[in-house]
């Protein structure tokens, strides 16, 4: 897997040496709020999970655009809820940690590239709340995942696809606010399962 990312990271960062201009390097932190598309859809409303996100830039610019790659660790996921009438209700949390390289070409102050993530990690949590009470169980583990089998592991890669805006704030700071729209399957259940959000990051640079 460390091999993996290491090919992906330099294949990534061609279009950075390819861009002859200005090198930048930069901190970033900010944070990724997410959801999950799903085929079929499932009866339990999805909702939005929080994450952080922090990590290195390295890029090029000159007038008019530049490249760079982002390296990244992103908190992403997604909730399910479901209210039942009989039995109360229920929250399904999933937590997927990832290792993410991220390319991205810049044009003026608007920007575009893939994102391609490697999981570190997943955690699973179930909330139940009936006859008064909260029950709480807590499930990490890459082959137990939901109580009704909708998923039994994850994919070790996510390929999604960012567009968004480089807004500058200062001679060393600016901010990215940007849409992560994923392009493949997570799932290796029989659910076709999707992460998407948005990302809001600060960035501080270092070089420029």
């Amino acid at each position: 897997m460390k091999r993996t990312f290491l090919v992906i990271f330099f294949v990534a960062f061609i279009p950075v040496l390819s861009w002859a201009g200005d090198t930048q390097i930069a901190i970033k932190i900010g944070e990724h709020s997410g959801s999950a598309t799903f085929d079929p859809e499932p009866s339990s409303d999805a909702k939005s999970r929080s994450g952080m996100i922090f990590g290195i830039s390295l890029g090029s610019t000159k007038k008019g655009g530049g490249a760079r790659v982002d390296l990244l660790y992103i908190q992403k996921g997604y909730k399910l809820s479901d209210n039942d009438p009989y039995f109360g209700s229920s929250t399904y949390t999933v937590k997927i940690d990832e290792l993410v390289i991220a390319p991205f070409y810049q044009m003026k102050m608007f920007e575009i590239g893939p994102e391609i993530g490697i999981k570190s990690k997943h955690s699973y949590k179930f909330e139940s709340s009936g006859d008064g009470t909260i029950q709480t169980t807590a499930v990490v583990s890459d082959r137990e995942y939901s109580q009704e089998g909708e998923l039994t592991s994850l994919a070790d890669i996510n390929v999604s696809f960012n567009i968004g805006v480089l807004i500058p704030l200062g001679s060393r700071i600016a901010g990215e606010l940007r849409y992560n729209a994923g392009l493949t399957d997570i799932s290796k259940g029989d659910s076709k399962i999707r992460t998407n959000g948005l990302q809001a990051i600060l960035c501080f640079y270092l070089s420029k």
